[in-house]
């Protein structure tokens, strides 16, 4: 340590005191840092940290998408559980038309396909020309009179649930239906022209209660369409009938169930039916969902085989496209084969074999058969 001999000199002791001063200081900045050190391999960087929140983002995010490719499509909004369950209208169509206590409404219906089937051109010509003279050389329309008065249980016996429960665009049976109820519309309108209200009413009736079993059996929902369709016409003849021959109440009665039942459609039938059976592409991607939960759940047959007919449709190879996920693809596959070779009740198990089985030429024709609906 030197020696200072100038007047200004510090006081005795000032170079110890700055010497220890210095390194206490020393030591505080090695204690913090010994603090830090201890800190960051205790619990890391703050830099640290943000870099392993991000890769915990991206992680989640991958693991999410990988997700996606493993799980089948989620359900949308239509599926509830008033969609899952029993249809159920309104009004019951019954108190307009009530079913017969005696006799098999449903012969007579199977009768008009036999008919029908052995003189479709008749019934095409009569319905473009026919007169009121001429109605009793089409079979159908009678038998249609007399099924109107007899006891409604099932129409369609196992060999013809085949032809129905289809893909195919033409359907004899329920062409017949259809066919019956046009020829017996038109002596209908031309009876009203002429004022002879009692026989018109009876065969609106007739149509009326041919559309009342259509959708009451409704094993598809080409068949349940056809029923609401038939149910319309016959109720319109009907009111038309009641308000010529000035019968207010039941004008009044009428267009309450038009009313309820139309609502009831549009709101109701019309949306499920479009989402479950589709030839959108769109649409077949954006309820794929729908149509695993419906097929498995629904307590309403027609909905089970709706969604069924619509997984046929999703099949890769069927060509419609829409449904290009790896895991809906599959899941259709194996749902189909579950039901197809299980199910308890026959009518989806029909309708399960029958897409697992549909072959690229049958697409194409079930294809224009969606597309009528």
């Amino acid at each position: 340590m030197g020696v200072c001999f100038s007047k200004r000199c510090p006081p005795s002791g000032w170079l110890k005191s700055r010497n220890e001063l210095a390194a206490k200081l020393d030591r505080t900045e090695s204690a913090e840092i010994s603090r830090e050190e201890t800190v960051e391999k205790m619990f890391g960087s703050k830099r640290g940290w943000l870099i392993a929140g991000a890769v915990l983002v991206v992680e989640i995010g991958v693991l999410a998408w990988l997700f996606t490719l493993d799980g089948t499509s989620g359900q949308t909004v239509l599926v509830s559980e008033k969609n899952l369950g029993v249809i159920a209208l309104p009004t019951d169509a019954r108190s307009l038309v009530p079913n017969g206590t005696s006799g098999d409404a449903g012969a007579r219906y199977r009768e008009i396909i036999e008919d029908y089937v052995r003189n479709e051109f008749d019934y095409a010509r009569f319905d473009r020309s026919g007169t009121i003279a001429e109605a009793d050389r089409i079979a159908g329309i009678g038998l249609l009179l007399e099924a109107r008065g007899e006891r409604f249980k099932s129409a369609f016996e196992p060999e013809l649930r085949s032809q129905i429960v289809s893909y195919d665009a033409r359907k004899p049976a329920l062409q017949a239906m259809r066919a019956a109820a046009s020829a017996a519309s038109r002596v209908a309108t031309l009876q009203l022209k002429e004022g002879d209200f009692a026989p018109a009413l009876e065969h609106y009736e007739a149509i009326f209660a041919m559309g009342i079993a259509m959708f009451e059996e409704r094993l598809t929902s080409e068949q349940m369409l056809l029923g609401i369709e038939m149910m319309g016409l016959g109720a319109a003849g009907m009111r038309a009938v009641a308000d010529r021959s000035g019968e207010s109440s039941r004008v009044v009665e009428i267009e309450k169930f038009q009313e309820d039942f139309g609502a009831y459609v549009k709101d109701h039938i019309r949306p499920l039916q479009k989402a479950l059976l589709t030839i959108d592409s769109n649409l077949l991607a954006q309820h794929a969902g729908d149509r695993f939960a419906f097929a498995s759940r629904s307590t309403e047959r027609v909905w089970r085989v709706t969604a069924v007919q619509g997984l046929g449709l999703m099949r890769e190879d069927v060509g419609v496209g829409g449904a290009r996920r790896t895991a809906d693809l599959k899941g259709a596959a194996r749902l189909l084969k579950t039901l197809a070779e299980s199910d308890p009740d026959p009518i989806v198990q029909h309708a399960a074999r029958v897409a697992v089985n549909l072959t690229t030429d049958e697409a194409r024709m079930a294809i224009r058969a969606v597309a009528a609906q």
